[in-house]
């Protein structure tokens, strides 16, 4: 459980902190803790929720579990930038700042 000094410096929860009434805090972070921690605890990663003066929440809609079975894609791998294959044929150009070979 969250304690409401950490909630309200959270700026995620900040603007329901400034939309209720500072008595009304306490409310507001039980139901915080309670909403976060029961969406957790189903696996839903998704909810559409409004929140009242008096800090109650009211669940709106509420989206899909993550479906362990679904196709993730593997993470690329990116070689890094001195690797050989980067390397080009195209000879360096001089210190003259011309890129044309002499001639």
């Amino acid at each position: 459980m969250q304690t409401l000094s950490a909630l309200r410096q959270d700026p995620y929860f900040t603007r329901m902190f400034a939309y209720v009434h500072v008595l009304c805090w306490p409310i507001l972070v039980w139901q915080i803790n309670r909403f976060f921690g029961a969406l957790k605890r189903a696996g839903i990663t998704n909810a559409l929720y409004t929140v009242n003066r008096w800090g109650f929440l009211k669940l709106v809609h509420l989206g899909d579990r993550e479906d362990p079975n679904a196709y993730k894609p593997l993470p690329r791998i990116f070689r890094p930038l001195t690797d050989e294959s980067y390397a080009s044929a195209l000879p360096r150009a001089s210190k003259s700042g011309s890129r044309l070979p002499p001639g």
